[in-house]
């Protein structure tokens, strides 16, 4: 019984976690590049921070693939 709270416990710790996240710091490559550079490059830059977002996401989801 008490490892199935726990279990259940780690879970939502792991989702608050990820939503604490994607409403904090996560967002910064989306507003932060719109708000430094002009509207001209405002396109090519906002494109490449996502990229490189989604780019060290992909990175850190490959590392933690062993430890299962």
């Amino acid at each position: 019984v008490g490892n199935t709270i726990v279990s259940y416990l780690a879970i939502v710790l792991v989702m608050a976690f990820v939503i604490a996240f994607a409403v904090g710091p996560g967002s910064i490559p989306w507003f932060l590049v719109a708000e430094l550079f002009n509207s001209s490059a405002r396109p090519l830059a906002t494109s490449i921070a996502v990229g490189v977002n989604w780019t060290a996401n992909f990175v850190v989801g490959l590392g933690f693939l062993p430890l299962q």
